[in-house]
């Protein structure tokens, strides 16, 4: 994450690296999805794509606000983002 921030808009080797690993666990993350909906856990509502994808912005962005400190707002993030799986 630090190299994403730090690098990868700079140096293109690093944009390509932090790329591949950026879409290696978003279909890591698709394919955990798609197995929850064939058995019925997971909604239907978006592609396993756009949920993977909404999933991991999501997880980012908690790395962020966890420096916050707010665990109240760390808590609304997770349940709502947990609510539209």
């Amino acid at each position: 994450m630090n190299a994403a921030l730090d690098w990868a808009g700079r140096d293109p080797a690093v944009m390509k690296l932090v790329r591949r690993q950026f879409l290696r666990l978003e279909h890591a993350i698709e394919d955990v999805i798609a197995a929850g909906r064939r058995a019925g856990e997971v909604s239907t509502g978006h592609s396993a794509g756009v949920a993977a994808r909404t999933f991991l912005s999501t997880y980012y962005g908690l790395r962020v606000l966890g420096k916050v400190g707010d665990r109240d707002l760390l808590l609304d993030v997770v349940e709502g983002s947990l609510a539209a799986l």
